[in-house]
């Protein structure tokens, strides 16, 4: 490492991950995760087919194996209209596949989501990332990440027009949608039990009142 010189990069693999360095797009990682767990899917083609086992069986093996790929470290995304798309047709295509149910059977998604007992798997992503914004809030304020939720560049100035969207404000967006300001948010989650019930348990009712509207 003494004499190598390192190549300068746009994006890296990480752990799994994407990084992204230009502008912290979530969306390369997103399609990485996916194209991984379309490969896991393919691998275990043998276990869709099978006619021996239940439709509930192969839906647990699936939330299990698949699930557990395509959303890891999802924590760290950000929120766009383009990822949580991508997440839901690769989710509705996997469920629909493994149910046996054709485009020819004009199913709706959502009939397909409470068939297969589960929730849209933007949501799942979001959750995650929510449950994540807590424990930061609970590390103390010399470590990093507590400091990122609140730093702002001494130096620069933002671009006109619309600013883009980072994994502060998408965090900020999920704290509105459950009903609390940031403050309270903050207090909030200095207490694990509290924050799960006042907090996250709100994400699953709004989430549960969009599927059946």
């Amino acid at each position: 490492m003494e004499c190598d010189k390192l190549e300068c990069v746009m994006k890296f693999p990480y752990l799994g991950s994407c990084i992204n360095s230009k502008d912290g797009n979530s969306e390369a990682d997103v399609m990485i995760r996916i194209g991984k767990a379309t490969g896991v899917l393919r691998k275990m083609d043998n276990i869709w087919r099978n006619k021996t086992l239940s439709v509930k069986i192969k839906l647990r093996i699936f939330s299990s194996m698949i699930i557990p790929t395509v959303i890891y470290s999802c924590e760290n995304w950000k929120d766009s209209d383009i990822i949580r798309n991508k997440l839901d047709v690769f989710h509705q295509r996997c469920l629909r596949n493994i149910m046996k149910i054709s485009w020819k059977d004009h199913v709706p998604n959502e009939t397909v989501l409470e068939r297969a007992g589960q929730q849209p798997l933007s949501s799942l992503v979001a959750e995650r990332r929510f449950r994540w914004l807590g424990h930061l809030i609970r590390l103390p304020d010399e470590r990093p990440a507590r400091h990122a939720l609140k730093w702002i560049p001494d130096v620069g100035k933002r671009k006109q027009g619309r600013p883009k969207q980072t994994w502060r404000r998408t965090v900020r967006d999920d704290v509105r949608r459950v009903g609390l300001t940031w403050e309270n948010c903050l207090e909030t989650a200095k207490n694990k039990v509290r924050w799960m019930e006042e907090a996250f348990c709100p994400m699953f009712a709004c989430e549960l009142e969009d599927l059946t509207n």
